[in-house]
């Protein structure tokens, strides 16, 4: 909830979220500042919004069973902002707002990914206690009886 409620303030408030910052410039680079800002604020909601999605349907993913899927999506999603960002800026000449694209659409992607995955409905079949440990005729988990570990402790000299 909280990332929606910062989401909505850096969209709708962004002034009085820099009113700190403009006390001791001029108005005129405050202007500048400050139009860079609101646009970089508005990559922020966009991030705390869809970071808050990729938390919930990677967590409901994960609760169900399908940690694979997960951690692939995670493996595969993570580098390439870095791939991207750091080829942009020394070949394409990106500049800090591609970069926020970049970070924003790279946040999006897993989000969406889950989001399609947990709308797919494949984690609804998946079991987390294996069926071996299932009474037969209840499906209820069982208690496996597991043999007490030995200890031996040996006196040091």
């Amino acid at each position: 909830m909280l990332r929606c409620d910062s989401a909505t303030l850096h969209l709708t408030v962004p002034d009085f979220l820099l009113m700190g910052h403009a006390s001791e410039t001029s108005p005129a680079e405050f202007r500048e500042v400050r139009d860079t800002t609101v646009v970089l604020l508005r990559f922020a909601a966009a991030y705390c919004l869809f970071d808050a999605m990729n938390i919930i349907f990677a967590s409901a993913i994960k609760g169900a069973g399908d940690t694979r899927f997960v951690l692939a999506v995670t493996a595969i999603a993570s580098p390439l902002p870095l791939v991207i960002g750091w080829i942009g800026i020394y070949y394409w000449g990106f500049g800090l707002i591609c970069c926020w694209w970049v970070i924003t659409g790279w946040i999006c992607t897993p989000g969406v990914v889950y989001l399609l995955c947990f709308l797919q409905g494949s984690w609804r079949t998946m079991r987390v206690i294996e069926s071996n440990l299932l009474d037969d005729e209840t499906g209820d988990e069982t208690v496996v009886p597991r043999e007490p570990a030995v200890v031996q402790v040996t006196e040091c000299k």
